[in-house]
């Protein structure tokens, strides 16, 4: 064994004995390791060979075939809204409908749903009197699903909300379904027909409240 061999087994450490009457072989010290070549740097590394015959391949696929899948259990998640709809028997209320003059300052609200031609001639002489925009109000409401009456007064009071912002509100007799302390309540168009003076009542509250038209 070669001098430089012993070296690199050492390197390694690999400790083999020689007999002392075995000559060791020299090496030249001041040779460089990129100077020598590849066959002369011996190093035994174990390799582990594994062997995958083809009855293992088989084993494996059939194992993960017949594996078991994990059923996840289903959870059924409902809305708590629905919930209480469903648990909320449905509310029916007869139709009616609201009409409404808007001025400049002010909102004049009716339940126009049973007026009489006596009413409906002195509704339309206040609507002719005063400058106004006409607005009316119907129920039921025009989508069947929205049409549960236990969010009517929701409905009642976006409807005075679109049309009455910086607005004093008042109403001639009481709304059907609706109560709002920011509505003021004046005398109905029947009380105006049976008693002439609130007829100038309300004119006066008209002009305090908006200016001649």
């Amino acid at each position: 064994m070669i001098g430089h061999q012993r070296e690199v087994l050492a390197q390694l450490g690999i400790d083999i004995w020689i007999p002392r009457d075995v000559v060791c072989q020299e090496t030249d010290r001041t040779l460089l390791w990129r100077d020598q070549t590849i066959s002369e740097i011996i190093t035994q590394i174990p390799v582990v060979q594994t062997s995958v015959t083809a009855k293992t391949v088989d084993t494996l696929q059939k194992t993960i075939i017949n594996k078991p899948e994990i059923e996840q259990p289903v959870v059924e998640v409902r809305s708590v809204i629905e919930e209480i709809v469903e648990e909320r028997p449905r509310l029916e209320i007869e139709p009616f409908s609201l009409q409404a003059l808007v001025l400049s300052h002010l909102v004049i609200i009716i339940d126009s749903t049973e007026v009489n031609a006596e009413q409906q001639q002195l509704w339309g002489n206040i609507q002719r009197a005063i400058h106004s925009e006409f607005y009316e109000l119907n129920w039921p409401f025009a989508l069947e699903n929205m049409n549960d009456a236990h969010g009517v007064g929701n409905y009642i009071q976006g409807f005075v909300d679109a049309i009455s912002i910086d607005k004093k509100v008042i109403s001639l007799g009481k709304l059907p379904h609706y109560l709002s302390h920011d509505i003021m309540s004046l005398a109905s168009l029947q009380d105006m027909l049976e008693e002439p003076l609130l007829k100038r009542r309300l004119w006066n509250f008209i002009q305090n409240n908006q200016g001649r038209e």
